[in-house]
């Protein structure tokens, strides 16, 4: 598996493989035991070199060897299996087999640019239209862009005015280059380094990353900042430019979940006044902020926050270092392409910017804690 890298990374190592999305952040021991095979070293050979190196019995090395590989396996590491991550579990089980052909077109609008997005599958019009359906409008008399997703023979294949995007099994990461197309055709000098799974919001023109996992308030935490002051560039997807590492806007609006919608009403009562969607294992408001409170232009990153709510939590800021803020980005979901030096130039991107784990209990203290810090 010759097509798997190793980055240095603090005391660990970021890990990746060029038929895989996922980044995988080793320890020393783990580096070892990975280069090892690489090399097509036996489990023998390599048991042999770490109780050389580290002192133990040859059992225990043995024992720690095939169960570092039976977890790779697993998660995919070894050998690399190749998707790309998710941040919303169960999607890659959902099966065109058990949804309705359909031929509906949708329309939307973001600023300066009007997309039509046809779909043939209501199962995956609903996963996609619920996220996109703040900024659906009426039938226009002409879009800018014309995209297709759509189930052909065993494959999904997305299509951007009548060019194939993408021919894939995987229902994420079709859904995934639906998204692309869309930001790169607002952007259309876009060079994607990264895509997070995270909110976004800005004061002074200085961006602050949000990222967490799915049902991890990140959405309510946004809107929370926003109607604290801050200024709105995204929900869920934050887009980095290689070129200039700034994070574009794509405000689709807030996709709030049932236990939000108290807390949100008492900030924007409109909320009140959006329909409800329902999922098959929930149900989602999506609302949209005015224009006034969202950001039109790409800004630079100035601090990075993964939050993390319990109402039982210790209010607390915790500085993280590059390895820490790496696994709590695996954690949250992430995606790099791996051609073209990106990995490297991401972790150039990262390095710098101040990162730190959240954790609270109520959003007021929150955003007393956020508002402590300097941009």
């Amino acid at each position: 598996m010759k097509d798997i890298q190793c980055y240095p990374v603090d005391e660990n190592f970021l890990a990746h493989s060029s038929a895989e999305g996922r980044l995988y952040l080793l320890n020393a021991t783990g580096h070892l035991i990975l280069e090892h095979l690489k090399a097509c070293l036996t489990i023998g050979e390599i048991a042999a070199d770490l109780s050389r190196c580290y002192g133990v019995a040859i059992e225990t090395a043995t024992a720690d060897v095939e169960a570092a590989i039976r977890e790779w396996h697993q998660i995919g590491l070894w050998p690399a299996t190749g998707t790309l991550p998710s941040s919303d579990q169960g999607l890659d089980a959902f099966s065109p087999a058990l949804s309705n052909p359909i031929n509906v077109t949708r329309y939307y609008e973001l600023p300066g640019m009007r997309f039509s997005v046809r779909y043939d599958r209501d199962a995956m019009e609903m996963l996609c239209h619920t996220r996109f359906s703040a900024i659906e409008t009426i039938r226009p008399s002409a879009v800018d862009t014309e995209l297709e997703i759509l189930w052909e023979g065993s494959q999904w294949v997305v299509t951007r005015d009548g060019r194939e995007l993408t021919r894939t099994v995987s229902p994420n990461e079709a859904r995934v280059e639906l998204l692309t197309a869309m930001l790169t055709s607002c952007y259309p000098d876009l060079q994607i380094m990264a895509m997070i799974h995270a909110g976004v919001v800005a004061k002074e023109n200085k961006a602050v990353l949000l990222p967490a996992t799915t049902q991890g308030g990140k959405s309510t935490l946004t809107a929370a900042l926003v109607h604290a002051g801050f200024r709105f560039l995204s929900d869920d997807t934050a887009a980095i430019d290689g070129p200039s590492g700034r994070v574009h806007p794509f405000p689709l609006g807030l996709s709030l979940r049932t236990g939000s919608w108290p807390i949100v009403e008492r900030m924007f009562p409109e909320l009140r006044d959006v329909p409800a969607l329902c999922l098959p294992h929930e149900t989602v408001k999506v609302m949209a902020l005015p224009l006034a409170r969202t950001v039109r232009e790409p800004l630079s990153v100035s601090i990075v926050i993964f939050p993390s709510y319990g109402s039982r939590r210790t209010n607390a800021l915790h500085v993280l270092s590059l390895s820490r803020a790496l696994v709590h980005l695996s954690d949250a979901g992430f995606w790099v392409p791996l051609q073209g030096g990106h990995v490297p130039r991401f972790l150039d991107w990262l390095r710098p910017i101040r990162c730190y784990h959240l954790e609270y209990s109520t959003i007021d203290a929150a955003l007393q804690l956020i508002g402590e810090l300097s941009l």
